[in-house]
């Protein structure tokens, strides 16, 4: 397969076959993305899993891995998330909009600004009852259920 970083640690376990693995370096800063990738620098793993192992990704570093020549491969992926900065503006979001009742189509000039101001009231009172400590809880429970690796 392609060369590719996945968001969050892996566990791989071999099940049946044999599957070649090569495993290159992390990410150099937290502007990563998980996607597929050209030139991943230097290879630091270059082995072969076999039924009963298991071979631990850390979270980000590019990998490939492809079926050795001795027949099907089959192997069940555990995928360990944290947390990043798109869980918490998610969380962010949704946290700043629970219980806000707005009219979808204000008419004129003077509901649209009372409106604007119903909007900047109910966001001020809400950030005013926010924390940082609940704000990354909700966003590692939602990362810990987000969607499946590459």
């Amino acid at each position: 397969g392609a060369v590719h970083r996945d968001d969050g640690d892996i566990l791989v376990l071999q099940l049946s076959g044999a599957k070649h693995w090569k495993v290159y370096g992390g990410p150099t800063d937290g502007h990563w993305q998980p996607v597929r990738e050209d030139d991943p620098g230097e290879v630091l793993l270059d082995t072969v899993v076999r039924p009963g192992e298991v071979l631990y990704v850390p979270n980000g570093y590019a990998h490939t891995a492809q079926a050795t020549a001795d027949g099907p491969s089959l192997h069940l992926t555990i995928v360990l998330r944290e947390a990043g900065a798109d869980h918490l503006r998610a969380q962010l979001r949704s946290f700043l909009a629970e219980g806000l009742a707005l009219p979808a189509r204000p008419l004129g000039d003077e509901d649209l600004t009372a409106t604007a101001a119903a909007l900047l009231a109910h966001v001020t009172d809400r950030l005013d009852a926010a924390d940082a400590p609940s704000l990354v809880h909700s966003a590692r429970l939602h990362a810990y259920s987000s969607r499946p690796t590459a």
